[in-house]
């Protein structure tokens, strides 16, 4: 169906999406119309976003964020890793391009 019922658009994560909430969608939340609406992260893509960007103790610090390998889990077990350039693995789903970090 080419698509058709989830669309096509890929946005970022925390990507602003439209004009914020509608009239209707405010007051069924009790907010304000026009409060700012963003794109979303799966659990564990936030994870791996959060465990290969963060800060490394002094000794590590300087490892590329290429290098390291986030083993994250929650609704599922997963092992997530970045690098510069597509790496397809027999039996493992991806690679998804900007899936956790833009570019």
């Amino acid at each position: 169906d080419k698509y058709e019922r989830i669309g096509t658009l890929v946005q970022f994560p925390g990507q602003p999406v439209g004009n914020g909430l509608n009239t209707a969608a405010a007051s069924q939340f009790g907010l304000s119309a026009g409060t700012p609406v963003a794109t979303s992260l799966i659990d564990a893509h936030a994870g791996g976003m959060g465990m290969l960007g963060a800060q490394l103790p002094s000794l590590l610090c300087d490892i590329n964020i290429t290098s390291r390998l986030a083993i994250i889990s929650g609704t599922s077990a997963c092992h997530m890793a970045t690098s510069t350039e597509p790496l397809f693995v027999s039996g493992v789903w991806g690679p998804y391009y900007s899936a956790m970090i833009p570019g």
